[in-house]
Parts: C-alpha cells; sequence; structure tokens
C-alpha cells in the first residue's frame, strides 16, 4: 500500500514544541536535575519513535493521480525524502550525542569529587603549588566540558530548525494536495 498524504507533521511539529518547552523550564540545582534527566530520556523516546516512524514509512505514491503536476509530486517526494535524513541523523548522530553529553554529566560528579578531596588535602598540607594545579586541571575540564555542550546545544538548534523546515513542508504539501484533491 501506499500513502496519499504525507502523515505525521502534527507529531513533528508537537515534539519541536514541548523540547522548546522543556528548555525553559530547567533548574541547575540538584532537586531540578532528576526532573531535566527525566525530560530528556522523554523527549528522546518521542524522537525516537518519530524517527523510526519517518524512516518506516512508504514514499507517497501519487503516480496515479493526473490532476497533481509533476513539480508539486517531485517536490513531496523530496520533502519525504528530507525528513527521512533528518530521521537518520537524529537517531545515528544527535541521539547518541545527547546521550554522551547526559553520561558525561552524570560522571562529572565523580571527577568534582576527585579534584575536591585532593584540593583539601592541599590546603590542609599547605601545599600551594598541588592547589592550583588541582585548580587549572578542573577549570581546563569544565572548558571542555562546557564546549561540548555549547556543540550539543548548536546541533540541537540546527535540528530544530530543520525539523520545523519538515512540518511546514509536510503542512504545505497536505494543503496543496487537499486543495487538488477537492
Amino acid at each position: 500500500t501506499s500513502n496519499a498524504f504525507p502523515l505525521h507533521p502534527f507529531a513533528a511539529e508537537q515534539n519541536v514544541k514541548t523540547l522548546q518547552e522543556s528548555v525553559k523550564n530547567y533548574s541547575l540545582g540538584p532537586a531540578g536535575f532528576q526532573d531535566v534527566m527525566a525530560q530528556t530520556t522523554s523527549s528522546i523516546f518521542a524522537m525516537d519513535s518519530y524517527a523510526k516512524l519517518i524512516q518506516n514509512q512508504q514514499e507517497t505514491d501519487l503516480s496515479k493521480i493526473s490532476s497533481i503536476n509533476s513539480e508539486f509530486k517531485g517536490n513531496m517526494i523530496q520533502h519525504q525524502r528530507d525528513a527521512k535524513t533528518n530521521a537518520a541523523y537524529w537517531l545515528n548522530y544527535m541521539k547518541p550525542q545527547i546521550m554522551k553529553t547526559d553520561q558525561n554529566i552524570i560522571n562529572y560528579n565523580n571527577t568534582f569529587q576527585a579534584y575536591y578531596n585532593s584540593m583539601l588535602i592541599a590546603i590542609d598540607q599547605k601545599d600551594s603549588g598541588k592547589l592550583k594545579a588541582d585548580l587549572e586541571k578542573l577549570y581546563a575540564d569544565i572548558v571542555k566540558n562546557q564546549n561540548e555542550v555549547d556543540v550539543l546545544l548548536g546541533d540541537l538548534k540546527a535540528f530544530r530548525d530543520r525539523m520545523a523546515k519538515d512540518t511546514n513542508s509536510f503542512k504545505e504539501d497536505t494543503n496543496q494536495l487537499t486543495a487538488i484533491l477537492a
């Protein structure tokens, strides 16, 4: 069977809106951390479901509808291919990058505690050289992690824009197809 209408533009729009709204409400304290991680997991699950749905969707077959011009047919097929490319990008690049960053955040507590304990010992021993070296290493780790998060945020913003473009393309295709078939 083939689809006459592109499926699930509303789902994509809802996923993008949910992700945008959740970013506004993050708390940086320990109490909010579990909520943020739960929201991240939920958003990843929603995007996974959407991406897999798009990847498994058959290409729309408009060959039997003569009232649709070839340019529109071509654009519609291209929009579906773009959505599949974006779905693969999510599954193969964005999701692993998010998971890695999440794990780094969780693991960072151990790193910080190790530096903290080492710095306490250096303070007790009045070893300013060791304290300075540990502070410099800690700062370098913080900068490295911040850079990784900045890259992820940039990638997420670009991906959000790609998803919004997919949603708009699906809406336009659906509206145009509905008008032709009405």
